[in-house]
């Protein structure tokens, strides 16, 4: 059987980060101590964040969606910081504008063709601040796979 980005969640609460350089640093630690990603991917998703920005407001709050290069993942998998304190990141759109982010989705793909279609599954839970609201209050990753399969059949 093949393993879905939905069968490897793990949930951080970061309570004392307070750059999007240490949220990133800690979400992608996480991943390679869990044996989902390689050693390097805490630089390699710094450094895709420099040049490609992953902050984006919803309609009820700030979240991002930081990524690197398939070649740094072992297992499809997110990493789901939940941040005790919203962190700065940088606005997707390239405006430059600043988002207080509150909730982070570390997402490892082993393909940039599954990344693209994970992202597309992703921007459902988006577009209702409930759903958003529940993966915050999520104990376990089990608890965020839920909510992204019912999202997901909703929108089927």
């Amino acid at each position: 059987m093949t393993s879905t980005v939905l069968d490897n969640i793990k949930i951080v609460h970061l309570d004392g980060a307070v750059t999007r350089q240490e949220v990133l640093a800690q979400l992608a630690d996480t991943a390679v101590s869990l044996g989902w990603a390689k050693r390097g991917l805490a630089e390699a998703v710094l450094a895709r964040e420099e040049t490609y920005p992953t902050g984006l407001q919803t309609s009820s709050l700030g979240i991002a969606i930081p990524h690197a290069d398939p070649i740094w993942s072992v297992v499809p998998s997110m990493i789901v910081g939940i941040l005790g304190t919203p962190v700065r990141f940088e606005d997707m759109g390239g405006s430059g504008e600043h988002i207080q982010v509150s909730l982070v989705f570390l997402v490892a793909v082993m393909s940039p063709e599954g990344h693209i279609d994970f992202l597309r599954a992703l921007t459902s839970v988006f577009k209702d601040g409930g759903d958003l609201e529940k993966v915050r209050q999520a104990d376990d990753g089990a608890d965020v796979a839920e909510i992204l399969r019912g999202v997901q059949s909703r929108a089927m």
